[in-house]
């Protein structure tokens, strides 16, 4: 499984370019690139690929904005969130960083526009982190839940 993010200049409906793409195999290591092409190559090696609002944001963002669509077995962590917690009064990423001990990293209005390659992977690789752990939980719910089938 790789658990990714990217960062643009707006939501699925608005945004007009990416400014940064983070990911991790593995919860220890982080990639992060400006280069879609090699996103999509890292993305494209791995039979499945989860992100938080991936199927309301950063899916419909790939196929949009970079023709990119992901053939693997796609997984969204906040979708799993309502599903699997459903008496949890926030879902978001912030909510579950807190619980992590993994604060998310402010970014201000017009910092979103601007796109600082720092701030932007800083703020992209926490939030990769953060997933990854509300992942593994989730990987271990299911687990229990499903068996290991």
């Amino acid at each position: 499984m790789i658990i990714f993010d990217s960062e643009g200049d707006g939501l699925a409906d608005s945004a007009t370019k990416f400014h940064i793409y983070s990911w991790t195999t593995d919860g220890e290591s982080f990639n992060s690139t400006v280069d879609a092409d090699n996103f999509t190559e890292a993305l494209s090696k791995q039979e499945s690929a989860g992100c938080h609002n991936s199927f309301r944001h950063d899916f419909v963002l790939f196929s949009r904005l970079l023709g990119y669509d992901y053939k693997g077995l796609q997984v969204d962590t906040l979708w799993l969130s309502w599903y699997l917690f459903p008496n949890r009064p926030k879902h978001g990423l912030a909510s579950w960083g807190e619980e992590f001990g993994y604060p998310k990293v402010d970014v201000a209005d017009e910092d979103w526009i601007i796109g600082d390659y720092d701030l932007m992977k800083e703020r992209c690789e926490r939030d990769v982190k953060i997933n990854w752990l509300l992942w593994k939980k989730q990987e271990k719910l299911l687990e229990k839940l499903y068996g290991n089938q």
